[in-house]
């Protein structure tokens, strides 16, 4: 017997819906028949005449062919892998959204909460389509919210997304759903929470998961997953059982920023350039090729008509950092590091121009912890009065200590007193090599970086030349948190989208 059609009016249509996904939204459970209803609905989604979801702003997506074919991809698991500006959040935001629309319930995770928070999120909520979300839950369309725990969004045809980022890869684990998209998965190391997560993937037409990612190197299980197709052997003679091939399982796709660059900001793009000039993490960030490090990224010719005799004029802000590589618990080792206090300004004529930077000091040395602090303190008082003292402040107690010991020795002498004692903490500067390419390997390659003369040159060029091929670059990484503190390149993070 036939289903009898109940005739609504528009209205009536989405007061039923809004009542259904408000208590969906509680966490009511829905009877399976008034579900595929869901599936079946058909509201009024924003989406431009090429059939892509159109931005909040109103920037419609133009995909070039790689983001096609992987929008439409209906393998069970496919890669978008590009490097910075490159589309792919914007891809898998746009899969996303064409399951979403078609009423199926799925997940948004990155590895990284923080990353979920600043990148994934600030993204997806772009091309999200707000009239479509459940009353209840379109504040968050708000820049004043910040998610601070793992949510549910709601919409308004019976779908919800799980929107998280992970603890553990055990948090992967969660409620059946129809999909999932994996942002940024080269943060996974094993790949243990992606494995989770697409145990979860199993209900609904053509469940699917993909991830869109910056890659890594050809050892990460990225590659291998996806590139290699490096499974077990059982499950290539399943698949032959079934007379299908890796291929018919998983798909890869590639993007750069050069596929892009038409979407995009020039000065962004210009800055993307700038920022990585030569090696593996051009590679990698630049061109979103699978690359593995180890290749020096260096250079000390940068250096070659840049090294003066006199301090640069037009001086905007200076300061001394120390990194304490070399206190006595770590000198236990036959070959330790040293202890390295970098003066280093920063210099502009004018707002309109770039400005150049001057590493004018740089004092090494081995000492333990308690002549340490003489040694940071004798330092200040021949730098003169007013010049901020910065100390490498390591995770835990015994970090901030340290600085605490500074400050308390610096208030005993009136001398000391107008410096300004600041620890900071280096797991903000993340990765040394990606920092340090980032925040002044870039700006040296752009001929904006200049030494003072003095004795210590040689061996900073040395440290220069051979990063990361090198058995000590404390000098190296003395510069770069140094010039986090005095140029970060956390700024870029509050950069307009313009992916696509």
């Amino acid at each position: 017997m036939p289903k009898s059609k109940i005739r609504l009016t528009l209205e009536e249509k989405k007061r039923l819906v809004f009542a259904l996904h408000e208590l969906q939204s509680r966490g009511e459970k829905i009877p399976e028949e008034i579900t595929e209803l869901f599936h079946e609905r058909k509201l009024i989604w924003p989406i431009a005449k090429n059939g892509y979801f159109i931005r909040r702003d109103g920037h419609l997506f133009e995909p070039y062919e790689q983001q096609r074919l992987f929008i439409e991809a209906e393998q069970r698991f496919t890669i978008f892998r590009g490097g910075r500006g490159s589309g792919k959040s914007g891809s898998g935001a746009q899969k996303a959204l064409s399951k979403i629309k078609d009423g199926w319930s799925g997940a948004v995770i990155n590895p990284i909460f923080s990353d979920f928070i600043d990148s994934t999120w600030q993204e997806f909520k772009q091309w999200l389509p707000w009239d479509m979300v459940v009353p209840a839950h379109r504040h968050r369309v708000n820049d004043e919210w910040i998610p601070n725990k793992p949510f549910r969004m709601a919409f308004m045809n019976g779908a919800f997304v799980i929107c998280k980022g992970l603890k553990n890869p055990e948090s992967a684990r969660g409620p059946n759903i129809n999909w999932a998209w994996y942002d940024e998965g080269r943060n996974d190391p094993t790949g243990l929470a992606w494995k989770n997560l697409i145990s979860s993937v199993r209900v609904g037409h053509n469940p699917q998961a993909w991830c869109t990612t910056t890659p890594v190197g050809i050892s990460h299980w990225l590659y291998e997953f996806f590139e290699e197709g490096v499974v077990g052997d059982d499950v290539i003679e399943l698949l032959k059982s079934l007379g299908l091939e890796m291929s018919d399982l998983t798909a890869s796709f590639h993007g750069s920023i050069e596929d892009n660059k038409d979407n995009l900001d020039p000065m962004f793009y210009v800055s993307i350039l700038s920022s990585y000039p030569s090696g593996y993490l051009r590679d990698r960030e630049v061109y979103g090729e699978y690359a593995d490090a180890g290749g020096k990224i260096g250079d000390a010719r940068w250096f070659d008509d840049k090294i003066l005799d006199e301090v640069l004029p037009n001086q905007e802000k200076i300061l001394r950092y120390w990194d304490l590589a070399a206190t006595e618990k770590k000198q236990a080792k036959d070959d330790p590091d040293e202890m390295v206090g970098t003066l280093l300004s920063k210099h502009r004529a004018s707002m309109k121009e770039e400005p150049d930077f001057m590493i004018q000091d740089q004092i090494c040395g081995y000492w333990g912890d308690e002549k340490a602090i003489e040694v940071i303190a004798n330092v200040a008082r021949s730098d003169g009065p007013y010049i901020p003292v910065w100390v490498e402040q390591e995770p835990g107690a015994s970090g901030k200590i340290t600085v605490a010991a500074v400050k308390e020795y610096f208030s005993r002498f009136p001398e000391l007193q107008s410096h300004d004692v600041k620890g900071l903490d280096v797991k903000k500067v993340g990765d040394r090599v990606l920092a340090a390419n980032l925040l002044w390997f870039s700006v040296a390659s752009e001929g904006r970086m200049y030494m003072k003369k003095s004795s210590w040159n040689k061996e900073t060029l040395k440290q220069i030349d051979g990063f990361t091929q090198i058995a000590h670059d404390d000098r190296v990484t003395s510069v770069t948190n140094g010039m986090y503190i005095l140029n970060p390149y956390r700024i870029w993070k509050k950069m307009p989208f313009v992916t696509v």
